[in-house]
């Protein structure tokens, strides 16, 4: 279930929509959907930091995501997402995923994110890119 909102920000390209704190989970509910230029720029409004990768959307459900071998692993946060994900390594890699409550996998062959769960990329040596599918 959505929480009401109470900040809209709307320009051309660019929607962010903050939601009232959801007193059960104890963090800020916050909505996203980015243009190119304030990816690359890394800021939207000077609020939000850049993200970690590189991304080349393929059409409305499927995009490929490049992790450079120089990130800091700081920036690879636990997170959730809004819908059902599958993700799949382009290339052989050393690079781990990890769901919440469960051991690091190596990232090989198709991983299915379910909705509303936690999980975080373990880096590994060289880029990593993946291509990804919202279900």
């Amino acid at each position: 279930m959505k929480l009401p909102f109470i900040e809209e920000k709307v320009t051309e390209n660019t929607f962010i929509r903050i939601f009232k704190q959801d007193t059960d989970n104890r963090e800020l509910n916050i909505e996203k959907l980015f243009d190119i230029d304030s990816i690359e720029s890394g800021f939207i409004r000077g609020r939000l930091p850049k993200l970690p990768f590189n991304e080349e959307i393929i059409n409305s459900s499927e995009s490929r995501r490049t992790f450079k071998s120089d990130i800091e692993e700081e920036s690879l946060m636990w997170h959730r997402d809004y819908e059902d994900r599958i993700i799949e390594s382009i290339g052989e890699t050393d690079w781990g995923f990890q769901l919440d409550n469960q051991l690091p996998i190596k990232i090989s062959g198709k991983i299915y994110i379910p909705r509303g769960v936690y999980h975080r990329l373990i880096k590994g040596s060289g880029d990593l890119t993946i291509k990804l599918e919202k279900l």
